[in-house]
């Protein structure tokens, strides 16, 4: 019997997604954290900058931004939230607490916190002010989000803590984390939580970074570096490709890594919700402009127009991370899954390339091909004997022939001998 092309063509998009609807056991999540550098925007030169962040949140594509130093809920969050996030759809939703001076209660801060997250993924739950500064203007932001799509609960803390390199300073920052330690500690065993912003820390010795990251008594609240980099950030070349303050010559170049997001013992160990591996980046930070702006000279990170923008928007650099939410409902609980693992390619979206990973525990025949949205295999990028271990495979976005691919959604699938195999969707901008 003879398939004309259109039946062709609907059986391939049958085809393509019902593989990737069978075996795609997990969904990816990426977690931004952003300080704005005092946004508001009231008729003054603030909107000049919010092309800028357009630019660099469509290049991002978060799914959750924690942001500090907002300038109160109608100038600062509000008009970030409609002006920015959502300026051509609705997309983003917003927790925010519109914290007072402790001293004066009629007093604005216009260092607040805010948690924005993608409306048709998350919901929040609840929201507070955890209060760990002393007087100080900046508490914590608590914001318990669910992911509907499971239902899971992720618990996120935006911090901002006390500035400067005095000793005084060094003291309120220990202060800070360790009431931040103390109230997280009582969060029940397992929880997955994020505390992520300005930490203002110079270096993992300091007393601050240890009241999170030290094991204790009791662990419930502890944190870690899912890079592990720790050090002395200050002033330390060693650090250039992590350093995200400050993106301007005149703030005295990228030599701070002041910009963290430290998760819980949950996604250390790999739970519901796990770090996906390389997937933590200071954005724009090529590590070649130590103690430089983030635009001189060209960027190797970003294209020019992106550095410019990191430039003109904020002195911090955005970081973000990616992490899987496990899909109970969709686990493929074969015995012969548990020894193969399919990871998500990173970075997704991309652009001019992108790696691919996966674990097979034994030897045997592997193919890897790429698909497009009709089913149809776009090229083979492997498909020879390997050995049993870990395999990480850069692919720049070209056809069989050669030719380059152009925008769009694609899939790729490593298929294990003839036995089983994995899909995942990977989404290619240019």
């Amino acid at each position: 019997m003879i398939i004309n092309s259109k039946k062709q063509k609907i059986y391939g998009i049958i085809c393509i997604f019902a593989l990737l609807f069978s075996f795609i056991s997990a969904d990816n999540v990426r977690i931004m954290i952003y300080n704005l550098e005092n946004y508001r925007e009231d008729g003054q030169s603030e909107s000049d900058r919010n092309d800028d962040f357009r630019l660099i949140v469509n290049e991002i594509q978060p799914d959750i931004i924690i942001a500090q130093e907002i300038w109160g809920a109608h100038n600062g969050a509000d008009r970030f939230l409609n002006n920015v996030l959502n300026y051509e759809n609705q997309i983003y939703d917003l927790a925010f607490i519109d914290q007072k001076a402790d001293w004066d209660s009629s007093d604005d801060i216009w260092h607040d916190i805010g948690v924005f997250y993608k409306a048709q993924d998350f919901r929040t739950l609840s929201k507070k002010e955890v209060e760990i500064a002393d007087g100080y203007v900046r508490d914590a932001l608590e914001v318990q989000l669910e992911y509907q799509p499971v239902k899971d609960t992720i618990t996120v803390y935006g911090v901002h803590f006390k500035a400067g390199n005095s000793s005084s300073d060094e003291s309120d920052r220990a202060s800070e984390s360790l009431k931040l330690r103390s109230h997280c500690n009582h969060l029940p065993l397992n929880t997955h939580f994020f505390i992520a912003g300005d930490y203002n820390i110079y270096t993992s010795s300091e007393t601050a970074w240890q009241n999170l990251t030290e094991s204790q008594n009791d662990n419930s609240g502890r944190v870690f570096d899912p890079i592990d980099r720790v050090g002395d950030w200050h002033e330390n070349e060693n650090f250039s490709d992590v350093h995200t303050q400050s993106t301007r010559y005149n703030g005295g170049g990228l030599d701070d890594r002041f910009d963290f997001i430290l998760i819980s013992g949950a996604i250390q160990t790999k739970n519901k919700i796990n770090y996906i591996s390389d997937s933590y980046t200071s954005f724009g930070n090529d590590g070649q402009h130590f103690n430089s702006s983030v635009n001189y000279g060209g960027n190797r990170a970003v294209r020019d127009e992106v550095a410019n923008a990191l430039y003109n928007a904020s002195d911090h650099l955005p970081v973000y991370a990616d992490f899987e939410i496990t899909k109970p409902n969709l686990v493929n609980t074969d015995s012969r899954a548990q020894k193969f693992t399919l990871h998500q390619n990173y970075p997704n979206p991309f652009n001019s390339s992108t790696t691919l990973k996966y674990f097979i525990q034994a030897k045997g025949e592997i193919e890897l091909n790429i698909y497009d949205l009709t089913g149809k295999i776009v090229t083979t990028i492997q498909r020879h004997h390997n050995s049993s271990g870990h395999f990480s495979i850069n692919w720049n976005p070209k056809d069989k022939y050669g030719d380059a691919l152009s925008s769009g959604i694609y899939f790729y699938q490593v298929r294990f001998k003839d036995d089983f195999s994995r899909m995942r969707k990977m989404i290619l901008i240019k």
